[in-house]
C-alpha cells in the first residue's frame, strides 16, 4: 500500500475558553509545524470552533467530550450529565476497538473518535493542563489521552507547566497518565522538577520554554486602528495593567484575598497618574464567560479617583492584536503568564504580579526576578516600591530585554523545530 506523505495532526486543549495566552502558544506551534512539515494537515479540537475559523482560519471542530450545560443548571442535572456521558467515549472506542462495531449516539463524540483514529499525533497543547489547581482540566486531558491510546496514537504533551499538586491520588494519577505520552515539553525548571517527582521517566523529556515567545505581534496600523476604536489617548506615556480574579485554591478567605488585590492595583494606579503623569490602560488575555479578566477590571477602574486617565479595554482581539496593544505600553505590570510574555517579548519594562510558580520562573528566565510581587502577599508599599524601581531604570531594562529575550526566543525556536523534525 502507498504510504501517505501527509502527517495529520489533532490538537487538543483548553481552546475555545478565549484565553489568548492558549491561542499564542497554539498559533505559535502551528507555524513551526507548517515551515518545517509544510504538508502537515492540522485540526484543532476545541469548544468553540467557530471563533477559532473567524480569527485564525484554523481547521476546527468540537473537541468538547461532555454536553455543555448553562451556568445555571443545578449540581445535580451536571453530575447525571457527567455520569451518562463519562463511560460512553471509553466504552465505545473499547467495543469499536475489539468488535468493530460502532454504539456511540452522540454526533460530537463520534466526531472525536474519529479525528483521534485519523490521526498520526496527538498533541496536547497550552500550560495549564497537568496541576491540581485545574483539577476539570486535568481530567478532559487525562480523558484524552486514554482515548489516544487506546486507539494506539502517539500523544505528545508540549508547552507544559506541571504543577503545583497537594495530593498523592492527584500526583499518582498525573505520573500514570504522563508516563502514557511519548514526548513532553515543559516550559520552566520547575515543571521539570515535578515530573521527576511524579516518576515520569517513560516519555522524552525536554525544556523548551514557551512558544507563545515566538507569536508576531499585529502590525501597527491594526493597533493603531484599535486605539481609535477604544478611544485611548496617547498624549501621555501608557502604563498597561493585566489583572485576573485569582482562586486562591489553598486559602481559607479568598474574597478578602481578592478584595485585598483589587484596592491594591487601584490605589497603585492612581498614583501612578498622579505621579507620572501617566494612563492606564487595562487589557486582558482571558475573557471567556466563567472567567472574564475585563470584570475584575472594571472592579478596579470603579475603586479609582483618576477615573479619566484610565481605560479598560472591552473588545475582544486576536492573540497578535493584544500583544501589538501591550507592546505600545511604556510599562506593564502584568497577572497572566501570557500578558507578561507578551510585554517582555515587545521589551516592555514589566512587573509580575505572580499567583504561580510558572510567572516566577518565566522571569527568572528572562533575568527580571526582582520584579515580582506574588499575589497573595500584594501590598500598597511593595507594589509603590517595584513601580518606582521599574519606572527610574526603564530604559536600561528595555535594552536588556532586548538582548536577553531574543537570545531565549532562538532556543525556544530552535527546539521546537528540533521536536518538529523528529517525531512529528
Amino acid at each position: 500500500s502507498n504510504k501517505r506523505i501527509m502527517s495529520k495532526v489533532i490538537f487538543f486543549g483548553s481552546y475555545g475558553h478565549r484565553d489568548i495566552g492558549d491561542d499564542a502558544h497554539l498559533l505559535a506551534t502551528i507555524s513551526v509545524i507548517r515551515k518545517e512539515k509544510p504538508e502537515t494537515e492540522v485540526t484543532v479540537l476545541t469548544y468553540d470552533p467557530e471563533i477559532y475559523q473567524r480569527r485564525y482560519s484554523l481547521k476546527t471542530d468540537y473537541g468538547l467530550l461532555f454536553n455543555k450545560l448553562n451556568k445555571r443548571s443545578n449540581n445535580f442535572l451536571k453530575q447525571l450529565n457527567y455520569l451518562i456521558l463519562f463511560p460512553q467515549p471509553l466504552l465505545g472506542v473499547l467495543i469499536f476497538k475489539y468488535l468493530k462495531v460502532n454504539i456511540i449516539i452522540s454526533k460530537q463524540i463520534r466526531s472525536i473518535l474519529k479525528h483521534i483514529s485519523s490521526a498520526d499525533i496527538i498533541i496536547a497543547s497550552g500550560g495549564r493542563m497537568v496541576s491540581e489547581d485545574f483539577k476539570k482540566s486535568v481530567i478532559t486531558y487525562i480523558y484524552f489521552t486514554v482515548l489516544a491510546k487506546i486507539l494506539n496514537k502517539q500523544v505528545i504533551y508540549l508547552g507544559q507547566s506541571v504543577g503545583p499538586f497537594y495530593t498523592k491520588l492527584f500526583k499518582f494519577f498525573c505520573g500514570w497518565i504522563l508516563n502514557l505520552t511519548k514526548v513532553i515539553t515543559v516550559r520552566d525548571q520547575k515543571s521539570k522538577d515535578n515530573l521527576s517527582e511524579l516518576r515520569v521517566n517513560r516519555p522524552f523529556i525536554r525544556l523548551t520554554g514557551d512558544s507563545g515567545m515566538l507569536l508576531p505581534p499585529a502590525d501597527e496600523k491594526s493597533i493603531k486602528s484599535i486605539f481609535d476604536k477604544e478611544q485611548i489617548l496617547t498624549d501621555r506615556p501608557l502604563i498597561g495593567i493585566s489583572v485576573r480574579k485569582w482562586i486562591y485554591p489553598r486559602d481559607r478567605n479568598p474574597k478578602q484575598r481578592h478584595s485585598t488585590y483589587i484596592k491594591v492595583l487601584a490605589e497603585t494606579a492612581d498614583r501612578m497618574i498622579d505621579r507620572f503623569h501617566v494612563r492606564i490602560i487595562f487589557v486582558s488575555t482571558m475573557t471567556s464567560e466563567l472567567d472574564d479578566d475585563r470584570r475584575t477590571a472594571v472592579e478596579i477602574f470603579n475603586l479609582m479617583k483618576f477615573k479619566s486617565y484610565a481605560k479598560v479595554i472591552m473588545g475582544e482581539y486576536t492573540a497578535e492584536e493584544i500583544k501589538g496593544i501591550i507592546g505600545l505600553m511604556d510599562m506593564f505590570i502584568g497577572t497572566r503568564l501570557h500578558s507578561l510574555i507578551f510585554a517582555t517579548t515587545m521589551n516592555v519594562p514589566t512587573i509580575c504580579i505572580s499567583y504561580t510558580f510558572k510567572n516566577e520562573e518565566y522571569m527568572k528566565l528572562i533575568g527580571q526576578e526582582n520584579l515580582v510581587c506574588k499575589i497573595d502577599q500584594i501590598n500598597v508599599g511593595q507594589m509603590n516600591q517595584l513601580i518606582n524601581q521599574a519606572w527610574k531604570a526603564r530604559q536600561i531594562i528595555r535594552s536588556n530585554l532586548a538582548v536577553k529575550v531574543k537570545a531565549i526566543q532562538e532556543q525556544v525556536a530552535e527546539s521546537l523545530e528540533s521536536i518538529v523534525n523528529q517525531f512529528i
